[in-house]
């Protein structure tokens, strides 16, 4: 955030006169959300003369980086920074004196651009080798600022390919590294994989090689033979992970790992470059039961390389819902309406859509675009807004929506209000009856800590009284607080980040409707811990995040923090999942065949008693994927039993 809005008379420097050399860089992006310039074209003038200029786009910091991969460090300048700071160099002939240097914006919204950077040299040798010295400055900067870390897993237990194609299962969700090299004990591909009806299957696997090349996955659809003849499943899904840049909270070394997967079957790999690659088998909610058979077969330099039967046990057991509403913060599009065509911003929110619901999230938190507008008429209040009922509309008709809460989108904060609470409360009844929408929530606090905060948020949760709002505010338990306790006293719906499970049936006691938030985005802890709060009485979850507002989208190197979000939106491609995604889904996945069993089993049933909620928040660590594995085979298994009896 250090480049300077130039003012509409420009900046001026003296020089003396002749041919000049000249290097630009634009502040384009944001620490924070909101902070990016947004424009259609800029063009830059000495003394009247146009010396440089470049076309950009409104959208860019959602879409600018979503076609660029980086499988090397050395890499950054030109592919990140580079393009993300507009460098260019550019000649012109100075005046003897002023020189004046201004910067016209076309279509410009929002913070303007701003001029991180401009250096200027005569036309000569000594010129030259100045801004190549500037530049190359520049670099070896960007190597202290953003260090080199190789994370490539090379430690015992691994050795590099030892055959031109060696192949892994992993973990779904897991990291990989390009320099990552292959376990010795290789896991059998050929297991045969159980499922249920409405699930999406992942098979997630390794890929390394001996020699660089171009290679590619083909995967058929799976056959079985029923009663009535041969039956498919839809045909797979293949993916590979596109490298870029990590790096912890706002400093320190950068690495390389699997940013998002790309919905292509093609990529390069290498010695140094091993790739992650996803075969996703869907299973309709009508899929007959029975085994079903693939084949993955694995080309490249116009041969196979390796081919590998996949067979899958799909169990006639219905999938069902989660009983309280489950959600990501932010799970709407990060762009706003007039950033893409609106039939393209529509298409993509119901990708979106469509993925949260057949993981099992249930509730919306929205993003720019669907906010609601509150409306005052005398002593009328109305709530109104065409796009955010739409995309409610468009959720309920995918799949069930259990709660709509406010953060990035929806009902405005409670402080923001001006109407009387009882009259808002009344206008959200009605918006809800009217379009037959699920319940809304009122965002009134996040994460205060000092007094005067509490202290304000205090005042008009008072306000808004036995008013019928559904207030929900974020916050963690502290003892011996007492404007804290006041607070969540005045909360409807408390969300608690630190907590304990004997804290959640406190505010149960109370009458309060109290939720968890930011507990876990990963396999265990959208799995067995969301189970296990909801036998200690929580009423609702969320989690950060779904989608990264700041900075530029695909890298991390320009916003507050490290962006793990579960999806990343391509303008062309659409949603594109993300190794946090795929772990996520596995716990939905878990928690909802544990849902099942509970269902069909006595309650008595040795299987239901792998999962207890002794433990909570402590030993997770003790839960590695193997053993989720493990128990949700047995869940599956005793699954089958029981359909078969009844």
């Amino acid at each position: 955030g250090d480049g300077v809005t130039w003012p509409s008379a420009g900046f001026s420097t003296g020089l003396k006169g002749g041919a000049y050399l000249g290097w630009i860089a634009f502040e384009r992006g944001g620490f924070w959300e909101g902070q990016d310039a947004s424009y259609s074209s800029a063009t830059l003038s000495c003394n009247g003369a146009v010396v440089h200029e470049h076309d950009y786009a409104h959208a860019a910091s959602s879409f600018l980086f979503q076609d660029v991969e980086l499988t090397d460090m050395t890499q950054l300048a030109e592919r990140l920074v580079w393009p993300a700071h507009g460098v260019a160099r550019f000649e012109f002939t100075a005046a003897t004196g002023a020189n004046d240097f201004r910067l016209a914006v076309n279509d410009a919204r929002g913070v303007p651009l701003r001029v991180a950077a401009l250096a200027v040299a005569p036309d000569t040798p000594e010129g030259h080798a100045w801004l190549a010295e500037l530049e190359e400055g520049q670099r070896q900067t960007l190597r202290r600022t953003f260090a080199s870390l190789d994370r490539g897993r090379r430690e015992s237990g691994r050795t590099a390919p030892v055959s031109p194609v060696v192949i892994r299962r992993l973990p779904v969700g897991e990291m990989v590294y390009p320099g990552d090299w292959p376990t010795v004990a290789p896991a059998d591909l050929s297991e045969e994989i159980l499922a249920v009806a409405g699930q999406r299957i992942t098979l997630h696997l390794a890929v390394f090689t001996d020699q660089p090349g171009h290679l590619t996955a083909v995967a058929s659809a799976p056959t079985t033979q029923g009663s009535a003849g041969p039956e498919d499943l839809p045909p797979p899904d293949v993916s590979y992970g596109r490298y870029l840049p990590m790096r912890p909270y706002g400093t320190g070394a950068a690495w390389l790992e699997v940013n998002h997967y790309r919905p292509e079957p093609s990529f390069d790999a290498g010695p140094d470059l091993a790739r992650s690659l996803l075969i996703e088998y869907t299973v309709p909610a009508e899929a007959e039961p029975g085994l079903y058979e693939s084949d993955v077969v694995l080309s490249g330099s116009g041969r196979v390389l390796a081919r590998w039967p996949v067979r899958l046990q799909v169990l006639r057991v219905h999938l069902p819902e989660i009983p309280i509403p489950v959600g990501l913060f932010m799970n709407a599009l990060p762009v706003d309406t007039d950033d893409l065509p609106e039939h393209t911003w529509w298409q993509l929110q119901e990708s979106l859509l469509a993925e949260q619901g057949r993981a099992g999230l249930n509730c919306l938190t929205g993003g720019p675009g669907l906010d609601y507008a509150i409306t005052e008429v005398g002593h009328e209040v109305a709530v109104q807004g065409d796009a955010a009922i739409r995309c409610i509309q468009l959720a309920q008709r995918l799949g069930t929506v259990r709660a709509v809460v406010p953060y990035g989108g929806f009902l405005p904060h409670l402080r923001n209000v001006t109407a009387t609470p009882e009259a808002l409360a009344a206008a959200i009844r009605t918006l809800e009856d009217t379009h037959n929408l699920p319940p809304h929530y009122v965002y009134a606090y996040d994460e205060p800590g000092t007094s005067s905060e509490l202290k304000r948020t205090l005042d008009y949760l008072l306000r808004a009284g036995d008013s019928g709002l559904r207030t929900i505010g974020y916050t963690s338990w502290h003892d011996d607080n007492p404007p804290w306790q006041e607070m969540v006293s005045a909360s409807h719906a408390p969300a608690l980040n630190l907590h304990t499970g004997a804290q959640l049936a406190e505010l149960g006691d109370q009458g309060k409707e109290p939720w968890v938030y930011n507990n876990g985005l990963d396999r265990v802890g959208m799995g067995l811990r969301l189970w296990r709060s909801m036998q200690l009485g929580a009423a609702g979850r969320l989690q950060w995040i779904g989608l990264f507002p700041q900075g530029f989208a695909f890298h991390n190197l320009d916003g507050r923090e490290p962006s793990r979000s579960c999806f990343l939106v391509h303008d062309r491609l659409g949603v594109l999942v993300t190794p946090v995604w795929l772990a996520t889904r596995e716990g939905l996945l878990d928690l909802r065949l544990r849902l099942a069993l509970e269902q069909l089993a006595p309650a008595d049933d040795p299987v239901l008693k792998l999962w207890s909620v002794d433990g909570y928040k402590q030993d997770e660590a003790q839960w590695p994927d193997r053993r989720l594995s493990d128990v949700r085979r047995q869940v599956l298994e005793r699954l089958a039993e029981l359909s078969t009896m009844n």
